[in-house]
Parts: C-alpha cells; structure tokens; sequence
C-alpha cells in the first residue's frame, strides 16, 4: 500500500489505522513530503509498533511524484494507495486481492467507494459505474473512486510512472490510461472498497479551477475534444460558493481567462455558447440583459401561478443556479410554453380573487358533506398503504367518500383531502383550474423527509384550509403558529384485510427484506448503507470470519419501478450476482399485492433510509409480526414500541445539494452502521412475534377522530 502525505493533519492516523488492522497489508510505505504538522514524527511513532510500516523522508513535487516514489520501494504484486485523510474498510484488502487471484486476466480492480464528512456525519455513496461503460463512460464524469483500486504491479510497469503534469488529476489520468491499454482486463467488485474523506483541505476543494482544466485537457486527449460540463460546473461552483475566486478577480474576468485556457480542448460551438451563457460575449451579452429588464418589467414572479410553477419547475425560481441573464426570461418562456396545458394560468385574476377570499376567512361551500379524496393513480408502496388505511379508518366511520385521481372530474362533496406531494398537488391546481377547488375546502395531507418545511412551498399554504400532518415530523415542520391550522392525522391501524394473510413458518434460512423504490432519490433510501450492514453483520463464510452464522441469512432486494438504466439498479444486479446470500426481485403491477406475501414469509424487515415520509410500510412489517429494524428519524419516530421493534439511533445530517428535492439546507437522520448492526445480528436471533389480532375497533375509533374533524371543519363553513 502506497501513502502520500503532507500535512494530513488529524487524519494520519486513522487512514494508517485502517491499513495495517488487514492482514493482507504486507507493507505500506508513505512518502512524507516535508509535512510541517507533526506528520512525520506520528509516523515514525506509528512505525516503531509496526514494522510494516516504512517511511520514505524527503521533499516532492507533489502526489504523483510521491506515489512515483513510494512504488519503486514496493516490494508486493498488488498494488494500492490510499491517501493520508481516507480510509480503507475492513476487509478491503483481501477482497480485492482475492478477485484478482480468481481472476489471472483482471490486471486491476476497483470497488464501490463512499465519500464521508466525519464533521457533519454525511455519507453518500460514490457514483462509480462499472467497467463495461468503457472508457467512453469518463466523459461525463470519473466514476472510479480512488481508495477503491487495487492493481498488479505489472500493470503500472506497463503503464508507466504517474504523470507530474497533472497536479490535480493524475488519478484521472492514470484510470483512463488504464481503460485505453487494458480495456478489457479490469475488474469490478460490488462491495464498499474505500472511504474518501470529504473537507476544505483537500486537493480538489482547494484547486477546483485547476481540477476543471485538467480534467478538460485529458478527456480532450483520449476523444479529440471534451464536453464543456466540467468548466459549466466550475462557473456554477464559484456561484455558489463552493469554489472560491482568486484575490483581486472578477467572476466574469476570471471566468474569461478558465475559459480561454480551456480553447483548444472543446469545440468552438462549445466555447461559443459557454462564453455567451456566462455573459462573456458582449455582441450577445448586451441583447441578453435587454431582453431580462423587459421580461423583468412584466412582474411575472409577482403572480401566484408563478410561485406555483416553480414548485412543479424548480429551474423557474431565481435562485436557481445558472448563467446570471435569464431568470425573467426562462419565467416568460415557461408561461408560454404551459398555457395550454395549464389553465389556471389563464384564471389569474380568479385565483387571486380566491386567495383573498380563503385568507379572509370567507369561505363557504354548499355541497353536502363528505370527502373528495384526491390521490395519485400510481404510488410507492408505502403511499398506498398509508392511503388504503386512511380509507379503511373513514369508511369505519362511515363519512361519504369519493376517489378522484387529479385529472378526474371535481368530487360531490364538500371537502377535498390532498393526499398528494406538495409538487404534485402544485401540478393538480395548474392542471385542474380553479374548477375543482371552487364551493370547496381544502385539507392537505402532505407528506415530507426533512427536518423543515421548504420555502419554495410556503406558497401552498393560502390555497388549503387545514393541513393534516401524516407523520410527527410533517407536524413539527409546519407547526409555527401561522395559517392554516396544522392537526396531526392518529394512529391509522393498517387494514384487517391486508393482515389477515397467514404467516407461513420461516424457513430454516432466515429472510430479510430490504425495499427499493426506483422512483425515489438513493440517497434518502439508503441501500447502499444497509447492505453494507448486512454484509458486516454476517461476513460470508470464505471471508474466514470467526463469527459469521451457518447458514446464513438471506437478503432479499425488493424492488418497484425499476430502472435498469439507473447505476443503483446496476450495483443491486451486480450485488445478487456476487453474493449468493443476496437476491433481487422485481415488484411488477401491483407492488402491494405482491409485497405483502412476501412479508408473511420473512423473517425480518430492514430499512435504513434517512427517513420516512409515512410510517405505513415499517407499521404493516411490525403489526405483522416481523423483527423490523429501522432508522430512528422521520414517520419511525411515531410507531408504537414493540418487542419486534429496534429503531438504530441517527445523527441529524445536513442534506446536500441534489441529495433530494427541495431539500437542501434541512435535516435528515445519518444511522449509526454499528449499532445497526447490532440489532441486526439480535434480531436474527429472535423469533417472529405473533401477527397483531384484528383493530376494527382501532379503525372505527380513528375513523370517528378523523369523521370528527371533517365534520368541524364543514359545519365552520356552511352557508349563512
């Protein structure tokens, strides 16, 4: 293993650490550059309890330089490095070198890779893609995560040493070399293979202009010309303040200068365009600010459709980032080009009209009594199991119903019950015009991840009469004293007919369930995170661990809407095909009718998302007896105590940028991997309970809860 350092700083140790805990570490040699923190005294501290250790003093020209140095000492066949702030997983090391003993033909391997901010607890899966995208595949991005690779020495005689021209990216360079000489001599390994450390400090945080313009040039030497989405993303960088400029430079003085280092490596038409997004082109430039003043002029965002459609089109909103012309304008175009399929944008003075009548408390509605309850057609599993209890616990009670999808003609009745995300009920009013919500109430039942409501979605709040929170976290996030009421929905038991499917005797093999929504963000789900539990809390037996159960259990991958294009969905095939403790199962039509059976025959249910929007899917695997284990944040937080109950405590963890829609800046819950695992090797070890009995006169009590506050609301609003 090879080490480059330079004032690493706090990180030294652990990243050591982390090498020399696996036995397959048959050295690791660290080229210290001078470090001026202490580095090489911890080293040699380090090296005087561990002779494997060795210590390669001196000045170098930086990383490429230092790795050069540090494999000309090395002495083994496999070859890794890992630098000085990241870590290497348990197990790593003898999973990689044990692919290649299996595989003579694989000349290199890399894994799976997690990025990790120990200061705020963030993890999030690396986007790696596997080796047959090709070399063409690092044209969008680099997808192979560093820490991850392991190759044989004769690949890196064969390539060459590593390249000190590239300062920020001889990695980059070193992988596509790789794919370009031995295209099909690289192998892949489902399993986390490294951890990268993500801080201020590193390389590519404190160098992001430069990393921008190597990576152009090298993808421009191996294809003739690179895309132009790597100095796009740099000028968005330095927009948002995650880059920073240099001292004394304008953003369109320096971008001008980036850009111009970048011709001779992307089109002309590339550059063209770059140049006139970013205001750099003053034939076009000037047109291009016109044309925003007179589109600014016609105060559109002023307009409440407008709040709505950015909620359904979140580039519209003008703190979207991107080139600095053209927020009024994307507004204008965006009203044109919806028109037609959105009527409410032709009612505008109708609308505002009723939005003045709603805040003034001069709703009235003369239709009987009863609940329009408007519904997605299609949902996730546990949208339709919270919906189908809902209806159970209304019905119980008796209160007059009717189901309307959202482009379904207006309900009969005088209550409409949103039970829709708060983009697809902004998408249903924009859709549906001011016809289905006049003579009307509102109730919204929204459902929500995060610690905080969204600011994109305040809007929504002067077009409902009451919101009735489906989780205590929805409840918390909106209860802050302003209009409308704010109620928390009770405990729905789940429906007696989904129940009542006998548990079938557990097989010798203990199951678990683990379930995947391809529609839903990977980053809130979390799979990655619990299959690396599964996997740490029984080792496979060739690992050679002490503690790992025969038989051992079985994980079976539940997975609705699909996507084989999606690279989580080709990890998860990649997974089954490794693994014979894993299987992957599709859930076609009917998720739920499917799900359900499958539930009676399992042992446990394993989630560890980041949070829940409902406690439907986790509720439904407890009141049917299952060991559920699940992360202690969102909708979990609301289920009732059981024996076969373990929530894994969580750490509040900021949600970063695309991590999940609207979501940024707010919170979610980071599982503890340990103490998930933890419970996870208790619950094997315990039995299923017995399935709940039957709570019909729960539901009728709920029911009447629910009939109760509908009932209030109407009677407020009947006609003088």
């Amino acid at each position: 293993m090879l080490m480059p350092c330079f004032n690493p700083g706090a990180f030294l140790q652990e990243a050591v650490a982390s090498v020399l805990a696996q036995p397959e570490c048959l050295e690791l040699i660290v080229a210290e550059g001078c470090s001026t923190d202490g580095s090489l005294e911890v080293l040699q501290g380090l090296a005087s309890a561990d002779a494997r250790l060795r210590i390669i003093p001196g000045p170098d020209q930086g990383p490429a330089d230092a790795l050069n140095k540090a494999f000309a000492q090395a002495r083994g066949t496999l070859i890794g490095w890992l630098n000085a702030d990241d870590l290497s997983p348990p197990g790593a090391l003898g999973r990689a070198a044990q692919a290649l003993s299996a595989n003579p033909r694989w000349l290199m391997v890399y894994g799976e890779g997690e990025e990790f901010d120990a200061a705020t607890g963030t993890r999030q899966r690396y986007p790696t893609l596997q080796p047959v995208v090709g070399l063409g595949g690092f044209r969008s991005h680099c997808f192979i995560c560093q820490p991850t690779v392991v190759f044989r020495r004769t690949m890196g005689l064969l390539l060459g040493p590593f390249d000190l021209k590239w300062r920020t990216a001889f990695d980059f360079d070193y992988w596509l070399r790789a794919f370009a000489a031995f295209p099909d001599r690289i192998g892949y390994l489902p399993n986390l293979q490294g951890l990268t450390r993500l801080h201020a400090s590193t390389i590519t945080s404190r160098q992001r202009a430069q990393v921008a313009l190597e990576a152009t040039a090298l993808l421009a030497r191996h294809f003739g010309s690179a895309p132009p989405t790597r100095l796009h993303a740099y000028a968005l960088e330095l927009q948002l303040g995650l880059a920073e400029l240099p001292a004394g430079c304008s953003l369109s003085g320096h971008l001008a200068e980036v850009f111009g280092q970048a011709k001779p490596w992307i089109s002309p038409v590339d550059l063209c365009q770059l140049r006139c997004d970013w205001l750099l082109d003053q034939r076009t430039a000037i047109a291009l600010q016109a044309a925003e003043q007179v589109a600014a002029e016609a105060a559109l965002f002023s307009r409440p459709t407008a709040a709505l459609l950015q909620i359904v089109q979140p580039h519209l909103r003008p703190q979207h980032p991107g080139p600095p012309a053209g927020p009024h304008l994307r507004l204008q175009a965006a009203f044109a080009q919806c028109a037609s399929s959105y009527p409410l944008l032709q009612q505008e003075s109708a609308l505002q009209r009723w939005i003045e009548r709603r805040a003034h408390g001069g709703m009235r509605t003369p239709l009987p009594f009863g609940v329009n309850l408007i519904h997605a057609p299609q949902g996730s599993v546990e949208a339709d199991l919270w919906l189908q209890a809902l209806l159970a616990a209304l019905r119980a009670a008796r209160v007059p119903l009717a189901l309307c999808e959202p482009l379904a003609d207006p309900g009969p009745y005088a209550i409409n019950l949103i039970a829709l995300p708060p983009p697809a009920h902004a998408e249903w009013l924009l859709a549906r015009g001011l016809e289905p919500q006049l003579d009307r109430l509102g109730v919204a039942a929204w459902p929500w991840i995060a610690s905080d409501w969204p600011d994109t979605w305040q809007p929504l709040l002067a077009l409902v009469d009451e919101i009735w929170a489906p989780s205590g976290l929805v409840f918390q996030a909106l209860s802050t004293g302003s209009s409308p009421p704010v109620w928390p929905i009770p405990p729905l038991p789940w429906p007696a007919n989904q129940l009542a499917i006998n548990p079938a005797p557990t097989a010798d093999v203990p199951c678990l369930l683990l379930h995947v929504d391809g529609q839903v963000s990977p980053h809130l789900l979390n799979t990655f995170g619990a299959v690396d539990v599964f996997r740490r809390a029984f080792p496979a037996p060739s690992s050679g661990a002490a503690s790992a159960l025969t038989p051992s259990p079985q994980l079976q991958i539940l997975v609705e809407h699909a996507d084989a294009s999606a690279p989580e969905w080709q990890w998860l095939q990649a997974c089954s095909a490794h693994d014979s403790c894993m299987q992957v199962r599709v859930l076609a039509g009917s998720a739920t009718e499917q799900l359900l059976p499958l539930m009676a025959q399992a042992h446990g249910w394993l989630s560890l998302q980041r949070s829940y929007a409902f406690p439907s899917l986790l509720g439904t695997a407890q009141a049917m007896g299952l060991q559920v284990i699940a992360t202690a944040s969102g909708a979990a937080l609301d289920l009732q105590a059981s024996a076969n109950l373990q929530l894994v405590p969580a750490r509040q963890s900021p949600i970063g940028r695309g991590a999940f829609p609207d979501a940024e800046g707010c919170f979610w819950g980071e599982p503890d991997r340990d103490a998930a695992i933890a419970a996870l090797q208790r619950a094997i070890s315990i039995n299923r309970i017995p399935q709940l009995p039957s709570l019909d006169e729960e539901r009728v009590r709920s029911g009447q809860v629910l009939k109760d506050r509908l009932l209030q609301l109407w009677k407020t609003h009947q006609p003088d």
